[in-house]
């Protein structure tokens, strides 16, 4: 790609001049570094040459564009104290595999527990007696109760459920910078908090497709560690068999 942006310039600043016509050089395309632009290695990405908000957009739509993936991890909120430190507030531990369409997710949420399964345009969920005493009905005890996936029981927990979604919306607001990868390295950091005392940052592949590999952030808001893994492609997810209320 990096190629193709020297070889359009090239074009640019000859098309339409002639012998002594004094060339202007073009711009250089938006958040485009290209002081920084030697690259040797036609599998690297160049991510680390855009700026952080550009650099964000390209993971989001790669994860988007990919085959699936799976994503572990926990988020634990912070409570504000008024002239104090916080506190360690709720937590969430996480567990998705599979696309945005279809996908298993295993989420825990102060003592509540449940299974989320989203395959052949239906969603299942069950879960155990805390969640199904929060949301009123102990239907979802006994085992999978099938919902239509914009149900309010589904996409209370999209954010969670999807890594784009997650991504995007965890780091959007923030300031971004993205660090050269190491000499031989396969991975670069988009830096949250790069302005000031950075407060973490976003792995991600620095060849081929800018893929994330882990998200590490903590601040006075809260704070999170998730790995991503098997863009690749996962195994295929399909409607389980124990489903206690069947669908229609």
């Amino acid at each position: 790609m990096l190629r193709l942006v020297a070889a359009s310039i090239a074009i640019a600043a000859l098309a339409g001049c002639s012998v002594g016509d004094e060339i202007e050089p073009p711009p250089a395309p938006a958040g485009v570094d290209l002081e920084a632009v030697d690259i040797d290695d036609e599998t690297a990405n160049g991510i680390w040459l855009l700026d952080g908000p550009t650099a964000l957009q390209r993971v989001v739509d790669a994860v988007r564009a990919g085959g699936g993936g799976r994503m572990q991890g926990w988020i634990e909120e912070s409570v504000p104290v008024e002239d104090a430190t916080p506190v360690p507030g709720r937590r969430i531990d996480l567990a998705v595999a599979g696309t945005a369409s279809a996908y298993r997710a295993q989420l825990t949420v102060e003592g509540q527990e449940l299974e989320l399964i989203v395959a052949d345009g239906a969603a299942y969920l069950r879960g155990n007696a805390a969640y199904a005493q929060r949301v009123g009905d102990e239907r979802f005890v006994s085992g999978f109760v099938c919902l239509t996936p914009d149900d309010d029981l589904v996409t209370e927990w999209r954010t969670l459920t999807d890594p784009a979604q997650l991504i995007d919306e965890a780091l959007g607001g923030a300031e971004l910078g993205v660090d050269a990868p190491a000499d031989g390295g396969g991975t670069t950091e988009i830096v949250v908090g790069a302005g000031g005392a950075p407060v973490g940052a976003l792995t991600v592949s620095a060849v081929y497709a800018p893929l994330p590999q882990r998200l590490v952030v903590g601040d006075v808001s809260g704070n999170a560690s998730i790995d991503f893994a098997d863009w690749s492609g996962t195994e295929a997810v399909t409607a389980p068999e124990d489903v206690a209320v069947d669908c229609g």
